[in-house]
């Protein structure tokens, strides 16, 4: 089943500016204007005059918004940094003389650890020369703490 437009009763046709886009990691959104069940990436729409909200999916918001390019991009970008995300724990990290995971990426150099307790924590240095920075929590896998590294250094 593809997404079509269609007007929804009771909602304004023109007048509605893009505010955001957000990746629900599921497509289990349902979209307000056409009721499309499987939506990812929702576009939440305000109306300049009403300043009404609606959350739509991408082919709507291009409608409403009459903007044909900006979703795309929008949800293009998402869906790159996902697909980054996904690939992040499985890059070629490497083990250090301590026993510790660390990657270099981009003159960064980021460190997954195991503590004491047995979680798993994660820090980097941003350049040489520069103190490290812990990234908050402690994480129950050294996935988990992977992906906290880079959720801190590429929030979405």
């Amino acid at each position: 089943m593809k997404e079509r437009f269609r007007y929804r009763a009771g909602l304004p046709r023109t007048g509605w500016m893009l505010t955001a886009t957000s990746d629900h990691e599921a497509a289990t959104f349902t979209c307000e204007n056409c009721a499309f069940p499987h939506v990812r990436y929702v576009h939440q729409l305000v109306h300049e005059k009403s300043r009404r909200q609606v959350r739509v999916g991408c082919i709507c918001a291009e409608h409403l918004t009459q903007d044909f390019s900006t979703p795309k991009l929008r949800e293009r970008g998402l869906k790159t940094r996902a697909g980054r995300r996904m690939r992040w724990p499985t890059l070629n990290w490497k083990l250090s003389g301590k026993g510790n995971l660390y990657l270099k990426k981009s003159g960064v150099i980021i460190v997954v650890r195991q503590g004491r307790s047995g979680g798993w924590a994660a820090s980097y240095k941003p350049s040489e020369g520069s103190d490290w920075v812990p990234v908050p929590g402690w994480h129950n896998t050294p996935e988990a703490a992977k992906l906290a590294a880079f959720d801190t250094l590429y929030p979405s």
